[in-house]
């Protein structure tokens, strides 16, 4: 059999520069999903402080409202990771990648803070 295909377009990938940043890895894709990940205070993502006790940094919270959604479980007692995708805990270094940058929005909230005293959680976050 003889198959005909057709391209529509360039055969070259479009690319540009550009300086923005795809943040949806850390905030998610919508508003509500973008709240749900925010702790509401100093501007900061919320995070999972389960080793601050051994002098460890946070980890990302746990997702427990629906622990089964792109997470693989061996028991009902394990929790994955929430971030900004649902790929993050896919593999360990997405997961560790997810964590970093969430860590990284989090130190900068507090140094604006420092910065910046008047500023609110809201003022805080958008700029972290």
């Amino acid at each position: 059999k003889t198959f005909v295909v057709y391209f529509v377009g360039s055969k070259t990938p479009y690319n540009t520069l550009t300086g923005v940043i795809d943040g949806n890895t850390v905030y998610g894709v919508t508003e509500e999903f973008s709240r749900h990940l925010r702790s509401g205070y100093m501007g900061q993502l919320r995070m999972n402080p389960v080793f601050a006790e051994f002098g460890l940094k946070d980890l990302l919270p746990l997702k427990l409202d629906i622990p089964d959604e792109g997470c693989t479980r061996s028991n009902n007692t394990q929790y994955c990771f929430e971030a900004g995708e649902i790929r993050v805990n896919e593999q360990l270094v997405l997961t560790c990648m997810h964590t970093l940058m969430a860590r990284e929005h989090n130190r900068i909230a507090v140094e604006l803070s420092k910065i910046n005293p008047h500023w609110d959680d809201e003022t805080l976050y958008q700029e972290a």
